[in-house]
């Protein structure tokens, strides 16, 4: 965690390379072993590294949604609940709120799980338990 805090300090083929390793071995290891907040913390890293600008565009799209529409997270949680519900997939509502307030990753990887959801639904499951 350290290491990914502190990676700007490294030249960027290193920071590419320590950031997919962090992504492949050390995020889901911290996963697996219950550590979910360290986890969190590897993958928003590890994300920011990875794809800059996509978390960019994520940072930016929920502070515009939350200037036009006020408090963007209970509302992208509101249709994220409905189509979970389409698919008659239960995830707590409280669950789903925290999980996207979290981290950037976690949403790029919830939106693409989302736009997958007609063809595998384990996806969604996994992220809801």
């Amino acid at each position: 965690l350290h290491n990914m805090r502190t990676i700007k300090a490294m030249a960027r083929p290193k920071q590419q390379q320590k950031a997919r390793e962090t992504m492949d071995i050390f995020a889901p290891l911290a996963g697996r072993m219950g550590m979910q907040f360290i986890r969190e913390d590897l993958e928003d890293l590890a994300f920011k590294v990875l794809n800059p600008k996509g978390r960019e565009s994520i940072i930016r799209r929920f502070i515009t949604l939350q200037k036009d529409s006020g408090d963007v997270i209970e509302r992208i949680s509101g249709d994220m609940l409905a189509e979970f519900k389409k698919e008659n997939i239960h995830c707590f509502s409280s669950f789903l709120l925290l999980f996207l307030a979290s981290h950037c990753f976690d949403c790029a990887h919830v939106m693409q799980s989302i736009s997958k959801l007609n063809q595998d639904n384990s996806d969604i499951l996994s992220n809801c338990h």
